[in-house]
């Protein structure tokens, strides 16, 4: 059998806890059978999937972007850095998870997050 795990948390989560979150991931992926959906938000997201990546499971992981590859649509609370570099290590971004990069930022992060949790 597989499951999902979604991450999710705080945009504004202090470097503090991104020793947490990596003992998080770290202690999940002793379970073959998972995989990840993460969004791409600053903080908590971008510290799973920097776990994520650096254990080796970024084809484990669905990420989920608010932006289109090379950060159009982005704005200042997304890693679009980190998780370009995930989808270099193998791991699978649906770009513009929450519509095209020209809609309203709010209903393009709700629809992210919808989207995120749809594939978990």
């Amino acid at each position: 059998m597989s499951c999902v795990v979604a991450f999710g948390g705080s945009r504004a989560l202090p470097w503090v806890w991104r020793d947490r979150v990596r003992s998080v991931v770290r202690a999940l992926l002793e379970f073959s059978s998972l995989s990840f959906a993460v969004g791409d938000a600053g903080g908590a997201d971008q510290f799973a999937v920097e776990a994520l990546v650096t254990f080796g499971a970024a084809r484990r992981s669905r990420l989920f972007a608010v932006g289109a590859p090379g950060g159009r649509g982005a704005w200042t609370g997304t890693a679009v850095g980190t998780v370009s570099w995930a989808e270099t290590r193998g791991a699978a971004v649906l770009w513009e998870a929450g519509g095209a990069a020209g809609l309203p930022l709010v209903g393009r992060l709700r629809g992210r997050t919808r989207a995120c949790v749809r594939g978990a």
